[in-house]
């Protein structure tokens, strides 16, 4: 099996850098157990040795007060460390806005990007909303993306979907984990 590393990492790659240039981020209940319907505004799924966490601080926030949204990627498995192999973002974000039906996504910026990663490492990135996108080249999700982008998250409620998608060298095996919260903001 060693002899054909080369060319499953190849196929793996190729493979991994279709899947991320898809702009559908949400999770699916075939590909992990998880629902596409949130229903907390945390989120945890342990799977393959990795552990991710999405969250916010609250279910309910107003129009004033600044949002914060994180998502964490820790290794505990069975190795000392691992090396990963994924596109950057390693930790990307979708958001969807129920009351207005609209829906962004983050593009994937690089692909084959390399990691260390140690066991008990946890990786954390925050949510900005300035590397969203809209999902489909609409009026109005380009009009709410840049209300968003000068004055926060409006009155609405909102699902946030994460996701990590990788290519684990040492096991030669793909990982995807995907998580969903909610959360409303009030005027």
């Amino acid at each position: 099996m060693k002899g054909h590393a080369p060319m499953i990492m190849f196929v793996s790659i190729i493979l991994f850098a279709l899947a991320a240039c898809g702009t559908e981020s949400r999770p699916n209940e075939d590909s992990n157990g998880t629902a596409d319907k949130p229903d907390s505004f945390e989120f945890q799924i342990a799977k393959d040795g990795f552990i991710y966490k999405l969250y916010t601080e609250k279910d309910k926030y107003t129009v004033s007060e600044e949002i914060s949204i994180m998502a964490e990627l820790a290794y505990a498995g069975e190795l000392e460390a691992v090396t990963i192999i994924h596109g950057e973002p390693l930790l990307a974000f979708a958001l969807e806005e129920k009351t207005r039906s609209v829906k962004l996504d983050m593009p994937i910026r690089e692909i084959a990007k390399t990691r260390t990663l140690k066991k008990g490492e946890t990786i954390v990135e925050s949510f900005n909303h300035s590397q969203l996108q809209p999902a489909a080249d609409d009026k109005s999700s380009r009009t709410f993306l840049e209300l968003v982008k000068k004055q926060g998250f409006p009155a609405g409620d909102y699902a946030i979907f994460g996701r990590a998608v990788f290519f684990m060298q040492e096991e030669e095996k793909h990982v995807e984990l995907n998580g969903a919260i909610q959360f409303s903001v009030a005027d």
